[in-house]
């Protein structure tokens, strides 16, 4: 009897866990790195775009990165796009949904 009543109270306070934090802003973008880009070179790539890895690599070898802290309107986030483009450590990028 005294097993059943200390364990019963456990077996009832089983829950899954959650985050106390809100999730981050940013825009998600994926993104594929240049096969000849250097880990030197993307590091600079993601300072310069305030950027910090969210996933990847996944197949295709894609990145998802986070771009900034807020939110970012459509031109903005297409004006940064369309810079990360022609980076010649950047294959592919697009916006992530």
């Amino acid at each position: 009897v005294q097993t059943a009543v200390t364990t019963g109270p456990v077996a009832e306070q089983r829950g899954g866990y959650q985050t106390a934090s809100a999730p981050p802003e940013g825009a998600l973008v994926a993104v594929r790195f240049a096969a000849q880009a250097s880990m030197a070179d993307v590091g600079k790539f993601l300072d310069d775009y305030r950027a910090s890895t969210a996933g990847g690599p996944q197949p295709g070898n894609m990145y998802r990165l986070r771009i900034g802290d807020n939110a970012l309107a459509q031109a903005e986030l297409a004006a940064i796009l369309g810079r990360m483009s022609q980076e010649k450590v950047v294959e592919f990028a697009a916006a992530v949904q």
